[in-house]
């Protein structure tokens, strides 16, 4: 079968959206699919829609929905981001292209509910770290000094929660024997980190070796539809203290961290995490999903819908 994937999959270091369309064109490829990444072909069999803004090569979600008309062809949507991140255009068209989808996945409950577009074939599957993080996963159930807490974005975008990482950054000054911080990724421009180490972005082998490395996971970000970094954290052993806007974050991280609402109150949750490490730690390493079962769902939407 010949299955449009309007998305080709690329390398380097990118969110969990593009590792998993990645591992879902191999994993059709293996099956003996043809994926095909343009709409000029007159035998597509289904439509894996995983984002209806226009992509790289012009083709926007009209010609897509005007292909799947004129050939009588299925579209499965995959609803992987809002625009939450001053992207209000793409929540626009979510709106425009949901009702329109034979099929609907939302990767968290906070992107089904935030919506809220009644649909009579739609589901929620939960993003998931790839299984590489798991290697060398970090199964301490005691905290040693000095506490290593870090983070890793490779959007610089302001709801990331640059501003609380920066204030953690001034209130370790005090602590530098008691609490290291480190950020992993891309900043803004301008931005520094005084008492913190930065790290720019690096490949997934890396990120699976340096992850476990720590204690937990600090997640500032907001209006979040998934968040893998949070996934990867969990999946390499860390607790994670994880803002309550944090949208589908707070999904992901529900038992599996402490929640906070505020900068103070961010730095107050620290102590309560070192606290209660072991019970959050234990609560941690009993999760196992993985992307690969998730792209396997998505293999079974695909199969029953073709």
């Amino acid at each position: 079968m010949k299955i449009y994937l309007n998305r080709k999959p690329v390398e380097g270091p990118w969110g969990g959206g593009a590792k998993t369309f990645n591992l879902l064109s191999k994993r059709l490829k293996q099956m003996g699919h043809e994926v095909v990444h343009e709409l000029n072909h007159n035998n597509i069999s289904l439509i894996f829609m995983v984002d209806p803004r226009t992509t790289e090569w012009g083709e926007s979600y009209d010609d897509i929905y005007n292909y799947s008309k004129k050939y009588n062809v299925k579209i499965i949507q995959r609803v992987g981001d809002l625009g939450l991140h001053n992207k209000p255009h793409l929540t626009e068209l979510l709106k425009k292209s949901i009702p329109n989808s034979h099929c609907v996945t939302y990767i968290s409950d906070f992107a089904k509910n935030f919506l809220n577009i009644n649909h009579s074939n739609d589901n929620v599957i939960n993003l998931a770290p790839l299984s590489n993080f798991y290697e060398s996963r970090n199964d301490n159930l005691t905290l040693t000094y000095p506490i290593k807490i870090v983070t890793h974005h490779w959007s610089n975008n302001p709801k990331k929660g640059f501003d609380y990482y920066k204030i953690l950054d001034e209130f370790i000054s005090s602590y530098k024997d008691k609490i290291e911080f480190t950020y992993i990724g891309n900043v803004p421009s301008g931005f520094t980190l005084k008492n913190s180490l930065h790290i720019p972005p690096i490949s997934v082998d890396k990120l699976v070796d340096a992850l476990p490395k720590y204690d937990f996971y600090l997640s500032a970000s907001v209006g979040e539809t998934g968040g893998n970094h949070v996934l990867e954290a969990i999946g390499a052993g860390l607790p994670v203290l994880y803002h309550k806007d944090g949208g589908g974050i707070v999904n992901y991280c529900k038992n599996m961290g402490i929640e906070y609402e505020s900068p103070r109150d961010m730095l107050e949750k620290i102590s309560i995490v070192i606290n209660e490490y072991g019970s959050l730690k234990k609560e941690v390493l009993n999760y196992k999903d993985t992307l690969e079962s998730v792209v396997e769902k998505y293999i079974e939407l695909i199969t029953n819908e073709i």
